[in-house]
């Protein structure tokens, strides 16, 4: 009976030895975890405030529910109220309709064939009726369920550059226009004085 109980001793040794080091591997893996938990929230914090500093809006799409999540920057951009509701039907019959269907066609193949979104288009505000110019990029997210991908992005308010590129053309434009006549007008007058510099050259030679 001794002899049972002391291999019995050994087994419970044993396996209080096997316990010990499945905790301490257990301790050590929390610990990793918690620094990883630790990391992603420190990264979502500076994205957040990224994000914030360059004053852009941000949006979540699910792509079975259409769930769509936006900040307060984003309804802003669009003309909406922060506490107002906007669905993304809403949201589209804003873009100007000249825009309308390429935008939408663009984000329905970015949610469902994962297509490229990088797209600029010009908004009327719902409320203030003011005309913004936006550029939008999104990025899809097979999520790990593998059930549905998630749409995210941000928008950015890019009006004054548009205009500015606009009013460029329209200088460009009548720059052209302006100095069309006199240029042509130049070269008529370099036109006929080559043919008289070339009878000239005959008449010497005749």
């Amino acid at each position: 009976m001794n002899e049972e109980f002391a291999a019995i001793n050994e087994e419970l040794t044993a396996s209080n030895e096997q316990i010990l080091s499945a905790n301490e591997n257990l301790s050590r893996a929390n610990a990793q975890l918690i620094l990883a938990q630790q990391s992603i929230e420190e990264g979502k914090v500076a994205l957040r405030l990224a994000i914030d500093a360059a004053n852009f809006g941000t949006w979540y799409i699910h792509s079975v529910t259409r769930e769509f999540i936006t900040d307060a920057r984003l309804k802003e951009l669009f003309g909406y109220f922060p506490e107002e509701p906007l669905s993304i039907e809403q949201a589209i019959s804003q873009i100007t309709e000249d825009y309308r269907d390429f935008v939408s066609n663009k984000l329905e193949n970015a949610i469902y064939n994962n297509g490229d979104y990088d797209v600029s288009y010009p908004v009327m505000g719902l409320h203030d009726g003011k005309l913004r110019w936006l550029r939008a990029i999104g990025n899809l997210m097979v999520d790990s369920s593998g059930t549905f991908s998630a749409f995210t992005g941000v928008v950015m308010d890019i009006t004054e550059q548009k205009m500015e590129e606009m009013r460029k053309n329209d200088f460009m434009g009548v720059i052209s226009h302006e100095l069309k006549t006199p240029l042509t007008s130049l070269t008529a007058y370099l036109q006929l004085l080559e043919l008289r510099v070339a009878k000239n050259h005959d008449a010497v030679i005749g």
